[in-house]
């Protein structure tokens, strides 16, 4: 700048005119500014407010505004902010102070509409001078749906982590090397462990370390060939014991989301156990059936049961291909006409279809079969098993019906208790009321022979009380000739202190006036068999228990026709319950006996298709000897259903009957889960998408304003500098 006191008065005037001509034209772009910042103002598409810091009143909106809120420009400056924002007045005079002083420069506000509706904005505001006049300028974004977004996604994860903790599969992720990344939190419901226990722990850690190598095979072809992999093994629990569990693996190592290999697993402790227990009492069953010394036959009922050639043939026991000396496979699947030609004249037709009609068991006296291979003497108890078969349990008495009829009446006390058994033996005189106990007899009680006397009285004192009325209950009526036979079950106490079980049977001998003159019988110790039944049928019961009370739908089908079909002999009652949810009127009678091919297209009407479909899998299991996973989906009634298929093979060794075990379990609930969650994702990425190239749009012009603003403010500044200069 000049040295003005040097200069003289001609050259004063003309920096004097100098300095007006600059304040002049200083004040003329100021002015420019300010209108071109008012027309920007005014036109602009983005949302602008002026307000006075100090008392919050409105001093402009532009047209985008009046738009957005409802309110006309008159309207507008008779306001003040707090007449739209939502907020207490104390905080939001806080927050414009913060605006002021430029610490704070972005806010969310809930903004009150001019028809009552609140919305959610943000806001940008800075101070700016205007006339002279500090003012703070608020540009406003709608950002309401972009907040429902959000919550809705909240809504939406906190539905996921719910469905994720009550789900009875548990879901997991693990990198390649095994480590733990993720685990659902209803882990702990099913095995113990919190998430945090596992994450970060190997997976083989919780591994049982007989099951660890065979699962790292199958991790390591998942690896490679990607394709779905399913395992069984042996989980340890927090509190020490294992379970077993079904383990789906599937590679989503190349998904952003998951980077990892996804698992689900369920306890299927229950399930292994019921197999396990099948198998034990099926072998017990069989083991018991081959051990008697009678013939065991099992018949499956065709037709109308009116003829021997309706009774197939399903299993001979080893006494009775022993006696007919015949090989299984010579037998089975024959009818009881094949091997017993005659059998239509022999009577036992009539009790066999009474028995299969009334379920109750029946005894057929012995009698004489005769054929070109046969003349013997049987006699038969005949009952019906829960699957439907005949089981007649015979005994070839030739021999005793020979002997009855050489031996002489000394003779008589040893052969006729051997009708029965060769066990313990008793001859009771009822003329001289003696009688008379065997070694064997006495020496089934612990005593021997000399330890016990001949004794009517004995007998009374060793039985329960009980017992012995309801014994000589059936002696008398065996006496008076009201029954042919005698046989009960009752229980005798052992020179030990504890009781033995007994079967006791008995024959009356009567003289030629009709007269009973003696009871000759035997005891058998039933006790260990005893014992078997009732393990057996705990056993069943177990299994039943456990069969009608999984959550699963199961069948039980035995394999028929050489593995082309497959006769149902068991349904669980969930899945009744699903069938009939589904609109079936079905009971468990309806398919039980039912060929699969029946049931699928005469009950249920599936159809052909769906028949060739099932009964592949079925077959398939059979074959390759493997359980068949497989998720199937299905529409019933126009609706669509989901479900993970299990076709688990049942073999038995002894009798080469097969199983195949269905077990459906329903994941409609989570495949719609799982489709929700993928729309309501997708929907979301798609509006975060468009929100955010609108947000960097508004941003890149208040960016573009902002510089403009702060120039300007700049270029007065130094003309203000540059005036005060000149005027010193």
């Amino acid at each position: 700048m000049k040295n003005l006191e040097k200069l003289s008065k001609n050259e004063l005037l003309a920096e004097l005119r100098e300095f007006r001509k600059m304040q002049q034209s200083i004040v003329e772009n100021a002015t420019k500014s300010e209108k071109r910042f008012h027309q920007m103002f005014e036109k602009h598409t983005a949302i602008m407010l002026l307000i006075e810091p100090e008392t919050g009143k409105i001093i402009n909106a532009n047209l985008s505004a009046q738009k957005f809120y409802g309110y006309s420009e008159k309207t507008f400056k008779q306001m003040i902010i707090q007449d739209i924002n939502s907020l207490p007045k104390k905080k939001v005079l806080e927050l414009r102070k913060q605006a002021q002083k430029k610490n704070q420069n972005y806010f969310v506000f809930p903004h009150r509409m001019a028809s009552g509706e609140i919305r959610t904005v943000e806001e940008h505001s800075s101070p700016i001078l205007i006339k002279k006049r500090q003012l703070l300028f608020s540009i406003i974004n709608d950002i309401t749906e972009q907040e429902q977004a959000k919550n809705k996604l909240r809504d939406i994860n906190a539905k996921h982590s719910a469905m994720i903790k009550n789900i009875g599969e548990v879901i997991g992720i693990v990198g390649i090397d095994g480590t733990t990344k993720y685990q659902s939190p209803n882990i702990e419901k099913w095995f113990g462990w919190k998430p945090e226990d596992l994450i970060g722990t190997n997976l083989w850690d919780k591994m049982h370390p007989e099951d660890i190598e065979r699962v790292q095979i199958k991790f390591n072809k998942l690896l490679k060939i990607k394709e779905r992999q399913t395992v069984e093994y042996r989980f340890k629990c927090k509190d020490g014991f294992y379970k077993w569990i079904e383990l789906t693996a599937i590679n989503r190592i190349n998904d952003p989301a998951i980077n990892g290999v996804l698992l689900n697993y369920r306890d299927i402790s229950e399930c292994k156990q019921a197999k396990n227990l099948f198998k034990v009492s099926e072998s017990r069953f069989r083991e018991l059936v081959n051990t008697i010394n009678s013939g065991v036959a099992i018949y499956k009922v065709i037709n109308d049961g009116k003829s021997g050639s309706d009774y197939i043939i399903e299993d001979f026991n080893k006494f009775a291909l022993s006696h007919d000396d015949k090989l299984k496979e010579n037998v089975i699947g024959k009818s009881l006409k094949d091997i017993r030609p005659n059998i239509d004249d022999f009577g036992i037709i009539d009790v066999f279809r009474k028995v299969w009609k009334s379920g109750e068991a029946e005894f057929y006296p012995a009698k004489i079969y005769i054929d070109d291979n046969f003349s013997n003497f049987y006699e038969n108890r005949v009952f019906k098993l829960p699957s439907g078969e005949i089981v007649a349990v015979y005994d070839d008495v030739t021999e005793k019906k020979k002997a009855e009829e050489k031996l002489k009446e000394s003779e008589e006390r040893f052969n006729l208790a051997m009708t029965a058994t060769k066990d313990g033996l008793y001859d009771w005189n009822l003329i001289t009321n003696k009688i008379y106990y065997s070694p064997g007899w006495k020496n089934m009680l612990g005593y021997k022979d000399d330890e016990l006397t001949n004794d009517i009285s004995v007998w009374g004192k060793l039985i329960e009380a009980k017992d012995a009325k309801k014994s000589w209950e059936m002696q008398q009526e065996l006496i008076n000739k009201q029954c042919d036979r005698f046989e009960l079950e009752f229980k005798m106490k052992h020179k030990e202190g504890h009781f033995i079980e007994i079967l006791s049977r008995a024959e009356a001998v009567f003289d030629k006036n009709g007269k009973a003159i003696r009871i000759v019988g035997t005891h058998v110790d039933i006790s260990e068999r005893k014992q078997t039944e009732i393990k057996l049928k705990d056993s069943r019961n177990y299994l039943s228990a456990i069969f009608n009370n999984t959550i699963d739908s199961q069948i039980l089908s035995k394999s028929e026709e050489g593995g082309e079909n497959f006769k149902i002999v068991a349904v669980n009652n969930t899945y009744i319950k699903k069938l009939n949810q589904l609109g079936f009127k079905i009971t468990e009678d309806d398919l039980i006996g039912k060929s699969l091919k029946e049931v699928t297209l005469n009950i249920l009407f599936f159809g052909q298709e769906v028949f060739d479909y099932t009964l592949n899998f079925y077959k398939k299991a059979i074959d390759t000897q493997k359980q068949i996973v497989y998720n199937e989906n299905f529409i019933i009634n126009e609706k669509q259903y989901h479900s993970e298929t299990l076709y688990i093979p049942i073999f038995n060794s002894e009798d080469g009957v097969n199983y195949v075990l269905f077990n459906s379990h329903d994941i409609t609930e989570r495949k719609l889960a799982e489709g929700e969650l993928e729309k309501y994702r997708k929907n979301l990425e798609n509006l975060v998408k468009e929100r955010t190239e609108k947000l960097e749009t508004k941003n890149k012009e208040l960016e573009r304003f902002n510089n403009l603003f702060v120039d300007r403010e700049y270029r007065i500044k130094e003309l203000r500098d540059q005036i005060k200069k000149l005027k010193k």
